[in-house]
């Protein structure tokens, strides 16, 4: 904490966060916790649209709107980008668009 390393707890202005910092152990868990949750629960939105997780949840997005935009999207604009484009997969390691299209059964 900045103001921990920087011997500011003491002075006013700091005095009310001298509590916080010597919890310090437990809040940094808390927040951990805080993100973990943000991370793995409910939906993504992004300028007021749902962005999907994966392949999956954009057809499940696709569905539940009755269109096919994230689908499209997909076919349209990454997969002509080539078998050899290295990207992060929303279901585990870093991949390539050729590795998921051949494993990936929802780009079958």
């Amino acid at each position: 904490m900045y103001a921990k390393a920087h011997i500011l707890l003491n002075k006013p202005g700091w005095k009310h966060h001298k509590r916080m910092v010597d919890q310090e152990k437990r809040y940094i868990k808390m927040m951990k916790r805080a993100c973990a949750a943000k991370a793995s629960n409910g939906t993504h939105m992004k300028f007021g649209i749902e962005v999907p997780k994966n392949f999956k949840d954009a057809l499940r997005i696709d569905t539940v709107n009755g269109n096919k935009v994230w689908e499209e999207a997909i076919k349209t604009k990454l997969l002509p980008l080539g078998d050899d484009l290295t990207f992060i997969c929303g279901h585990g390691p870093m991949s390539t668009i050729g590795d998921e299209r051949r494993s990936n059964p929802f780009l079958a």
